[in-house]
């Protein structure tokens, strides 16, 4: 008998045929969602202002919204942890995005990053933003 949710085997027993026992019956979804993943190592780096550090990432592709958006790029301050996201619906939106997000910055609140922190994807390595 093939079910078309995941409830606990404790709930849905009475649809379980007798002669099974249900300690045997294994379920994937079960397995993944109790999965564990290994803790982050320990920042060294830690911020003592705001903009001191801040940490940005493109997410993506996703399902596509209504608007078209597919992808979206986070800003995170380490020290405030105050996090920025904008919608993008191409990854080559990155650079303008990024300029307008430092242009926020040094207008809105008077200061510039010191230190920029990323995964080094490829969307950070065109001509353009290293400038």
């Amino acid at each position: 008998m093939a079910l078309m949710f995941n409830p606990s085997l404790r709930e849905c027993s009475y649809k379980i045929n007798a002669s099974l026992d249900a300690r045997n019956i294994t379920c994937d979804t079960c397995h993944l969602s109790k999965s564990t993943r290994l803790p982050f190592s320990p920042s060294l780096s830690i911020a003592n202002e705001m903009f001191e550090l801040v940490h940005y990432n493109v997410w993506g592709p996703t399902i596509e919204s209504f608007d078209g958006y597919k992808y979206f790029i986070t800003f995170i301050d380490d020290f405030s942890r105050v996090t920025w996201i904008y919608l993008l619906k191409f990854k080559s939106e990155v650079v303008d995005v990024f300029k307008d997000f430092h242009m926020l910055i040094m207008t809105q609140f008077s200061m510039k990053f010191k230190i920029l922190l990323s995964n080094k994807g490829t969307e950070y390595m065109s001509k353009k933003m290293t400038q």
